[in-house]
């Protein structure tokens, strides 16, 4: 949809493109358990114990604002932290100001290359830069 958008500079294709994202969320709410079950934690984290999302959280919390410092935290006590978590585990090590810092530093990349989409003359380098950006900020 953001290509699309890149392409034809038409704001229907980004409205396009909500609609159907949200028609097809609540589906997948109404079909799949497990959708639900997602939905819920991302409600209240708590409401079944201490879930992955808790325990991520929990993980976070621990950091503090300064961390524990690189290598000193606890990051395998977070299910999944190598993959999923890997942001619960950052946090517990740099803390709340290291993850900042760590977003800011990513949000800057993307808006670079946003920037030069904006500043390329041709039509593929155009969308070549756009989709790079839209994909990284997409991860």
């Amino acid at each position: 949809v953001a290509m699309l958008y890149v392409a034809t500079e038409r704001v229907s294709w980004i409205a396009l493109g909500l609609t159907m994202f949200c028609g097809g969320a609540y589906v997948a709410w109404l079909l799949f358990s497990h959708v639900q079950t997602r939905v819920d934690l991302w409600l209240d984290p708590f409401y079944t114990g201490l879930s992955q999302v808790g325990m991520g959280i929990m993980g976070m919390a621990s950091g503090g604002l300064l961390g524990t410092g690189l290598g000193q935290g606890h990051p395998e006590i977070t299910p999944f932290a190598k993959s999923d978590y890997i942001v619960a585990s950052l946090a517990e090590e740099l803390g709340l100001f290291g993850l900042f810092a760590i977003l800011a530093l990513y949000a800057i990349l993307v808006e670079r290359g946003l920037r030069t989409a904006i500043g390329v003359r041709d039509g593929f380098g155009k969308l070549l830069a756009a989709g790079l950006a839209f994909g990284m900020a997409l991860q």
